[in-house]
């Protein structure tokens, strides 16, 4: 899979397309952007995950838990998971 290019739309905002779909993130070059981006982007990859399927919100936390937990076992902050 190839990492999705983080783009300025003409609106000024910032755009991802993953798997076809083009989601906004928030203000070119803001730091929320790019953490938005950075989720999108480990989450597909990591996961494979369509994004076209929605989750259950009981599912999505239970995600973001378990990601939580491998990070803390392997000694890493949160921050060590974004690319900049």
């Amino acid at each position: 899979m190839k990492v999705p290019h983080y783009r300025k739309h003409v609106s000024g905002q910032a755009r991802v397309t993953i798997n076809g779909r083009d989601y906004p993130l928030s203000k070119y070059g803001s730091k929320e952007s790019k953490a938005k981006y950075s989720r999108l982007v480990t989450f597909t990859g990591l996961t494979g995950a369509r994004t076209d399927i929605r989750m259950s919100p009981s599912f999505a936390i239970f995600v973001v838990c378990v990601v939580h937990v491998l990070g803390a076992s392997m000694n890493l902050s949160p921050m060590s998971f974004l690319p900049w």
